[in-house]
C-alpha cells in the first residue's frame, strides 16, 4: 500500500512540474501568426496578455500598418534557454522579415518570462523617428512599470500607444525626450570627473612638448638649420596634440611653427669668412640650384633657401621637404619626382578568382618608372537575408540594423 501511494505522490509531482518546465523557443519556432491570419500582430503562446490588451494591441498595430505602412510585432516568450534576447531579437526579426523590404520600416517588440528582459527592435527605416534613446524610455515608463506588477497587457499596450504617437506626430518625441533629464546626477558627475582629468592631461602634455620647444630651442640656438630639422620632425606629435589637447595644443603647434620660420630667416654668418649672409629671393636662387634641385623645387615636393656671403660670395643650400606632397623620392636618381601615374586593373577580380593589378610610379627628374603589383580581393556576393516569409506571410522582407533598445524588470 505504501508503494501505490508513494508511485501516486509521486506522479501528482511530476504532473504539477511539467507545467512549470517553461517551453523554450528558437527563432525558427516561434509561432508567426501573421501566416495565418493578417489581422494578428501579438505571438502569445503561453497568453501573458490578457484579451482586451490583445485586441486593443492588434487594432493599434493595424492602425499603424495602414496608415504608414509600418509594418510591427509583439512576442511573449516564457524562455529562450540561454540565447541572448538582442541577438534573438535581431535574428527573429530578419528571419520573419519585419518591415517593407523598400524601405525597412518594420518594428518588433519581444519580451522573455524567465529573463525578465524585453527589447524594442527597430528596421533601418525607422531609427530616425524611434532612436534607441526613446525606445529606452518607452522600456523604462511603461513596460518596466507595468511589468513588475505583472500586468504584461497593460505595459505592452502603453508601449505601443506611445510608439504610435511618435510615429504619427513625430513632435510627441520630444514631449517624451522632455519627461526627463538626458543625464542624472550621477552621469553628470562622472562627465565632470572625465572632463578635469582631459583638462590636467592635455596641461601636462602641452607642458612637456613646451619644454621640448624650448630646450631644442636653447640647445641649437647656434645652429638655426638643425634646429629647424628637429622641431620639423616632431611635427606630427604636436599636430596629434593639438588635435587631441586643442586648448594648450594648438598654442604649443603656432608657438613651433613660428620658432621654425624664425630658425629658416634668422641671419646667419658665413662659414667660410664670418661675414653676414643674405638669403637670395626665389627667382635669383634657381641659377645656382642642379637640375635634379631645380624639378623638386618647380613641383613643390622640397623647396630650397640659398645663402650668399656679402664678402667672399660663397653660398650654401639649405633644404627643405614638404611634408604634404604626393611625390617620394625616387629609388634611381634619389630626386623626390617620383609619383603615381598610372593605376590600372591587369586582371579582374570575379566571384571565383582574385583579381591582380599595377600601380605605375614615374619619376619626373630621370623619368624611369617603378610598377608596384598588388591584388585585388575575390568579389563575394552577399547572401539575401530576408527570412523565410520576405515578401509573403505577412510580412514584407524587412531588415534591422540593431537598432532599439533593451531593459529588464
Amino acid at each position: 500500500m505504501n508503494r501505490v501511494y508513494f508511485h501516486i505522490i509521486a506522479l501528482l509531482m511530476l504532473l504539477v512540474a511539467l507545467p512549470l518546465q517553461a517551453r523554450q523557443y528558437t527563432v525558427e519556432s516561434v509561432p508567426n501568426v501573421q501566416v495565418t491570419d493578417r489581422t494578428q500582430y501579438v505571438t502569445d503562446p503561453d497568453g501573458y496578455i490578457d484579451n482586451t490588451s490583445r485586441t486593443h494591441i492588434n487594432n493599434l498595430l493595424a492602425q499603424l500598418r495602414d496608415s504608414n505602412s509600418v509594418e510591427a510585432a509583439v512576442v511573449m516568450l516564457p524562455s529562450i534557454g540561454n540565447d541572448d534576447i538582442d541577438d534573438f531579437a535581431t535574428r527573429l526579426f530578419t528571419h520573419w522579415g519585419i518591415g517593407k523590404a523598400s524601405n525597412d520600416n518594420g518594428l518588433l517588440y519581444i519580451a522573455v518570462m524567465d529573463q525578465r528582459q524585453v527589447v524594442i527592435r527597430t528596421g533601418y527605416g525607422l531609427e530616425g523617428v524611434l532612436p534607441d534613446i526613446l525606445c529606452s524610455r518607452i522600456i523604462r515608463q511603461y513596460i518596466t512599470p507595468a511589468f513588475r506588477e505583472g500586468a504584461y497587457g497593460k505595459g505592452m499596450s502603453e508601449a505601443v500607444e506611445q510608439t504610435l504617437h511618435i510615429i504619427m506626430t513625430p513632435e510627441a518625441s520630444a514631449e517624451l525626450m522632455a519627461d526627463e533629464p538626458i543625464f542624472d546626477q550621477e552621469t553628470k558627475a562622472l562627465l565632470v570627473s572625465i572632463l578635469l582629468v582631459y583638462l590636467i592631461c592635455s596641461f601636462f602634455i602641452s607642458l612637456i612638448h613646451s619644454i621640448q620647444i624650448k630646450r631644442t630651442t636653447n640647445k641649437l640656438s647656434n645652429n638655426p638649420y638643425e634646429c629647424y630639422k628637429e622641431l620639423y620632425n616632431s611635427r606630427t606629435m604636436m599636430i596629434l596634440a593639438a588635435i587631441f589637447f586643442p586648448f594648450w595644443g594648438i598654442i604649443n603647434y603656432i608657438y613651433s611653427k613660428n620658432v621654425m620660420k624664425k630658425m629658416r630667416t634668422n641671419p646667419r654668418n658665413c662659414d667660410l669668412c664670418g661675414s653676414p649672409m643674405h638669403r637670395l629671393s626665389e627667382d635669383v636662387d634657381n641659377q645656382f640650384l642642379s637640375p635634379q634641385e631645380d624639378i623638386e623645387e618647380r613641383i613643390g615636393s622640397v623647396d630650397y633657401d640659398v645663402w650668399m656671403c656679402n664678402h667672399c660670395r660663397n653660398t650654401e643650400i639649405l633644404r627643405f621637404d614638404n611634408a604634404y606632397t604626393l611625390y617620394s623620392e625616387c629609388p634611381y636618381c634619389h630626386a623626390k619626382t617620383m609619383s603615381l601615374s598610372h593605376d590600372r586593373i591587369v586582371v579582374p577580380a570575379t566571384t571565383v578568382s582574385a583579381g591582380e593589378g599595377e600601380k605605375i610610379y614615374t619619376c619626373q627628374y630621370c623619368k624611369k618608372r617603378k610598377i608596384d603589383t598588388y591584388f585585388i580581393p575575390m568579389i563575394v556576393v552577399p547572401k539575401t537575408t530576408g527570412g523565410s516569409n520576405f515578401g509573403g506571410g505577412g510580412f514584407g522582407g524587412g531588415m534591422t540594423g540593431g537598432g532599439g533598445a533593451r531593459g529588464g524588470w
